[in-house]
């Protein structure tokens, strides 16, 4: 869930997941995420056949898997923040093993070469005013002096969609920062070990043409989802059951 905290105006505000607010320029724009145009590219064959599988059981399995990644991605981000990490019994030990191994890429990374990053680079929140999308990216960083998009996958398939997401963020990262991206890279470590090394770096390659591709799946979300809007919603940060009783 996004949401952000107004101490001053005793608010949250918790956003609509599938869009994001930006300001630029001193306007306020919502603009819809990567992932929600990409819902409507095609999942292929066996994703349906996994469907078919699953059954009943399959928004259950992928609400898991959500998490899952969701707390990998979560120790990465602290640890290159400068946090210290530690292993929390709550998150369960494939989630450390599943992060101890994104520590080994990391570490093989380093030894090979220069690399050079910022933590303000790290979940950072990018945005195309032109093409009206948004996205979080896991990484920019400098390696041997150029700069580098990654993404940590820790799903069981990497697809098409996944070249695309990346491709987008690429984009428009190089617009936002008027900055050369040299390549884009997925950093794959799925709960289920892809090789010896526990992960697999994969190079995303015709990122124009997966541009391409995201822009015809733009298009057609736009044509099944007219007049949407986001739903936003306001809650208080503070409570006096006094003040409530005078209010009646």
């Amino acid at each position: 869930m996004k949401y952000f905290v107004d101490s001053e105006a005793k608010r949250i505000d918790l956003l609509d997941e599938r869009w994001y607010k930006v300001m630029s320029n001193g306007k306020e724009h919502n603009l819809r995420s990567v992932t929600t145009f990409l819902e409507s590219f095609p999942k292929g064959y066996p994703f349906r056949q996994w469907l078919k599988t699953a059954g009943f059981n399959a928004d259950i399995i992928m609400k898991q898997a959500g998490e899952f990644g969701s707390k990998v991605h979560n120790l990465i981000e602290q640890s290159l923040k400068g946090e210290t990490v530690q292993y929390n019994e709550l998150d369960g030990i494939e989630v450390w093993e599943r992060f101890l191994t994104w520590l080994d890429w990391w570490k093989e990374l380093n030894e090979n070469h220069e690399v050079k990053w910022s933590k303000d680079f790290v979940e950072l929140i990018t945005y195309d005013l032109e093409y009206q999308y948004a996205g979080t990216v896991d990484f920019v960083v400098k390696i041997d002096n150029e700069y580098v998009v990654v993404d940590w996958k820790t799903g069981n398939y990497i697809g098409d969609e996944a070249h695309i997401q990346l491709s987008a963020y690429t984009k428009s990262v190089e617009r936002q920062f008027k900055i050369e991206i040299y390549k884009a890279l997925i950093v794959w470590i799925p709960a289920k070990r892809p090789n010896k090394k526990g992960y697999r770096v994969i190079d995303v390659e015709n990122i124009n043409d997966n541009f391409e591709d995201f822009l015809h799946t733009q298009a057609l979300y736009f044509r099944t989802h007219k007049n949407e809007k986001p739903k936003y919603k306001t809650l208080p940060t503070t409570i006096n059951l006094k003040e409530l009783e005078n209010e009646n």
